[in-house]
C-alpha cells in the first residue's frame, strides 16, 4: 500500500492534519523556475509508471466539505471549560503542537483559514492497489497566505515552484499540482482538476459545516443489524442486512457552533422500500394537533406518523396463536384482537408515546392517537378494557378464589375528568404478594392503594390510554387549555430540524438523570449512598437547563436518514449549573465506590432502601 500512503501524503499537505513522512521524492528531475517569471506552459508530464494493468471497476467516490471550522473548535473549548474547567480541550493548540512535532513550521497552522471553505473530492478503486492511473483528486484549501504555508512544510515534502502561482509535489508515481488564488490553494492531479477545484469550492459554504460523502463503496462487511443491535437471525435483521448489501451512498453531516444547536445526520441511499413502509406516514416538519393536546414536559416522548395499517393487521393475525390458547382465554384473546383491529383502523395521522414524572415522583405513560372515527375508537378501547376485566375474573376463578390471586377490578366509565371531557377508569387492585415481587416497578405503576389505574378516553379527535401511579392527575391536563403541551417540546423540534422525521423522539436529560438516580437509590443497600443520591435528586430538581435532546428517523423507498440534535443550552450551560451537576455526580460516584468496598446495610442487620416512592420532580 505504499502508493496509497503516497497519495495520503499529498493530501496531508492541504489538510494539515495527518502529514506523512514516509514517502520519498522520485528521482525524476523537477523543473524549478523563478516564480515571478511569465511561465505559460503546463508542467511537463511525468513518465508513465511501470504498473500492472488494473481491471475495470466502479471506483469508490469520496467527498468532504467543511466551513466555519474555527467556530466548531471554539465550541469544543467553551463547552469543555463549562463542564470540565480543570481539563479544557483546546483543539487548535493540540493541532499546532502535532504539526510542530512533525516538522512543520509555526506558520503552517496560522496560514490556514479555518473559517473558509475546504473541499476535497476523489476516487480510488474498490479493490486492488491504487495507482496514478486509477486515482483522482481535486480540492481547495482556504488559506490566509499560501506561500507561507508551503514554506512551513518540511523540506522533504515541500512542493516545488513552477511559476505563475503553481507548485508541484512529486512522490513515487504521483504528481500533485497546487495553484494559488485569492484566499485559497487549489490542488489536483492535473491542470484540468485545478479548474474543477474552483467550481467545487464555489459549491461549498452552505448547509451543515461538516459534510462527508461516500458512494459505490464495498458493502460486503456492512451489517445494519449489528449497528441497530438487532439479531441477524430475525426476519427484520436479515432484511436489514440485505438492504445494507445494496446501499449505494452514505452521507454524514454535522452542524455546530457557539451560536447554534448541534445537529448531526447520517443518510443512506438504498432499497429501503423492502422494509415495508405502508404503516408509516409522511415525515413531519412541525408539531401536530395531537401533540398540542398532550401535556408538555415529559421525561421522554416519541411521536410517529401513521399510514396504512394493513401490514400490522396481517402481523397480528400471524403472530398471535389464538388456536393454541385454551378456554376460556381463547375467546378473550379473540375479542381483544377484534377490538385492536378496530382501533388500528380508527387511527388517522399520528401516534404519540410519552413518559412523565410528577413532582411527587408519580410516573405516567401515555399512548395517544389522532382518530378519524371517534365512535369506533371508543367502542374498541372499551372492548379492550372489557377483555381485561373478564380475563382477571377468569384468572381468579381458576385460582380458586385465593386471596393471593385476587385482583379487585373496578370499571368506572366516564368517572374521571380531563380537558377533553369525561374519561373511563379501570382500576385493578394488585395483591400484596405481586407488589413485593416488583417493588421498583410498583412505585412507578401503582397508586398508593396498590391499584393499577388505566384511564382511557376518545374525544375531540384524540384517543388516549394513560396508566401509572400519576395517571389520574396527569390525564386531567390532556386537552386542558392554557397548559404547556408537547407542541412546544424542544426535543421533538430538534428531531425535526433536519428535514423532518416519521419517528421523532425527545428526551430530557435532566429528568432522565433524576429517574436513573432514583432507581439507584431505590436499589441501594448503603445508607451513605442513598443519602448522596437523595441529595443529588433534590438538587437536580432545582436546575432548569432547557436541555431536551432530539432524535429522528426518516425513511422512504430509496432513502433513510437518522438525525440527532443537542441544544446549545446543554453544550454551553450556565457555568454555575454545570459546576453543580458535575459535583453531584462526583459525590454519587464516590459514595458508590465506598458502598462497594463497605458492608451493606443488609449485612449490618438493617433493611435496605428498596420499595420507596421514586422522588424526581419535573422541571
Amino acid at each position: 500500500m505504499s502508493s496509497l500512503r503516497t497519495i495520503v501524503s499529498a493530501a496531508a499537505l492541504v489538510t494539515l492534519l495527518a502529514p506523512s513522512g514516509c514517502t520519498k521524492k522520485a528521482t525524476t528531475p523537477v523543473e524549478v523556475v523563478d516564480d515571478d517569471a511569465n511561465a505559460t506552459s503546463e508542467p511537463s508530464p511525468m513518465p508513465p509508471a511501470d504498473v500492472a494493468a488494473v481491471p475495470a471497476m466502479d471506483p469508490v467516490h469520496l467527498r468532504v466539505t467543511t466551513h466555519g471550522l474555527d467556530d466548531i473548535l471554539q465550541l469544543v473549548q467553551d463547552s469543555s471549560s463549562r463542564w470540565t474547567p480543570n481539563n479544557i480541550i483546546d483543539l487548535r493548540a493540540q493541532a499546532q503542537a502535532v504539526l510542530l512535532q512533525l516538522g512543520y513550521g509555526p506558520a503552517a497552522w496560522r496560514s490556514v483559514d479555518l473559517n473558509g471553505v475546504f473541499v476535497a473530492e476523489g476516487t480510488l478503486p474498490a479493490n486492488g492497489e491504487p495507482t496514478a492511473k486509477n486515482v483522482t483528486l481535486i480540492g481547495s484549501l482556504p488559506v490566509r497566505d499560501a506561500r507561507a504555508l508551503i514554506d512551513a512544510v518540511p523540506s522533504t515534502q515541500r512542493p516545488q515552484p513552477l511559476g505563475n502561482g503553481l507548485w508541484e509535489l512529486v512522490a513515487q508515481e504521483y504528481r500533485v499540482l497546487f495553484r494559488e488564488r485569492a484566499g485559497a490553494l487549489d490542488f489536483g492531479l492535473d491542470m484540468g482538476s485545478l479548474d474543477q477545484a474552483v467550481a467545487l469550492a464555489g459549491q461549498g459554504g452552505s448547509g451543515p459545516r461538516i459534510q462527508l460523502m461516500a458512494r459505490d463503496f464495498p458493502t460486503e462487511e456492512l451489517r445494519l443489524s449489528e449497528l441497530l443491535d438487532i439479531s441477524s437471525r430475525t426476519p427484520l435483521g436479515r432484511r436489514l442486512d440485505e438492504i445494507a448489501a445494496d446501499i449505494e451512498q452514505v452521507t454524514v453531516t454535522l452542524d455546530a457552533g457557539t451560536d447554534r444547536d448541534l445537529l448531526a445526520t447520517v443518510a443512506a441511499t438504498g432499497p429501503f422500500g423492502r422494509l415495508g413502509l405502508d404503516p408509516v406516514g409522511p415525515p413531519r416538519v412541525s408539531s401536530t394537533k395531537l401533540e398540542g393536546a398532550l401535556p408538555g414536559d415529559p421525561v421522554a416522548v416519541m411521536s410517529m406518523t401513521w399510514g396504512d395499517p394493513a401490514m400490522l393487521h396481517k402481523m397480528m393475525d400471524k403472530y398471535v396463536p389464538i388456536n393454541e390458547i385454551g378456554a376460556p382465554f381463547d375467546a378473550l384473546v379473540r375479542d381483544a384482537m377484534q377490538s385492536s383491529h378496530a382501533l388500528l383502523d380508527s387511527v388517522a395521522d399520528d401516534v404519540v408515546f410519552a413518559f412523565y414524572l410528577s413532582p411527587k415522583g408519580e410516573a405516567t405513560t401515555v399512548v395517544a392517537a389522532s382518530v378519524n372515527n371517534e365512535a369506533s375508537a371508543r367502542t374498541a378501547l372499551r372492548g379492550i378494557s372489557d377483555t381485561i376485566v373478564r380475563g382477571l375474573t377468569a384468572y381468579k376463578e381458576l385460582a380458586g378464589g385465593s386471596a393471593a390471586a385476587t385482583f379487585n377490578v373496578k370499571w368506572k366509565p366516564e368517572s374521571a375528568r380531563t380537558g377533553l371531557g369525561k374519561a373511563d377508569v379501570l382500576a385493578v387492585g394488585i395483591p400484596k404478594e405481586f407488589v413485593k415481587e416488583f417493588d421498583e416497578a410498583a412505585s412507578l405503576m401503582l397508586s398508593r392503594k396498590n391499584e393499577f389505574e388505566l384511564i382511557s378516553q376518545v374525544s375531540g379527535g384524540v384517543a388516549f390510554l394513560a396508566f401509572g401511579s400519576g395517571a389520574r392527575s396527569l390525564s386531567g391536563k390532556i386537552g386542558a387549555p392554557g397548559s404547556s403541551s408537547l407542541g412546544g417540546d424542544q426535543g421533538l423540534a430538534l428531531a425535526r430540524s433536519s428535514g423532518g422525521c416519521q419517528f421523532c423522539v425527545g428526551v430530557d436529560p435532566n429528568q432522565a438523570s433524576r429517574v436513573a438516580l432514583a432507581f439507584m437509590k431505590n436499589d441501594s443497600d448503603d445508607a451513605k449512598e442513598r443519602k448522596e443520591l437523595d441529595a443529588a435528586i433534590k438538587l437536580l430538581e432545582k436546575l432548569a437547563l432547557n436541555s431536551d435532546v432530539g432524535f429522528g428517523a426518516r425513511v422512504d423507498a430509496e432513502h433513510a436518514t437518522l438525525s440527532s440534535g443537542i441544544p446549545r443550552a446543554l453544550l454551553l450551560p450556565d457555568p454555575k449549573s454545570a459546576e453543580q451537576i458535575m459535583k453531584i455526580f462526583e459525590k454519587v460516584e464516590a459514595a458508590s465506590e465506598e458502598s462497594i468496598a463497605a458492608p451493606s446495610d443488609t449485612s449490618r442487620g438493617r433493611a435496605p432502601g428498596k420499595g420507596k416512592p421514586i422522588k424526581a420532580a419535573a422541571k
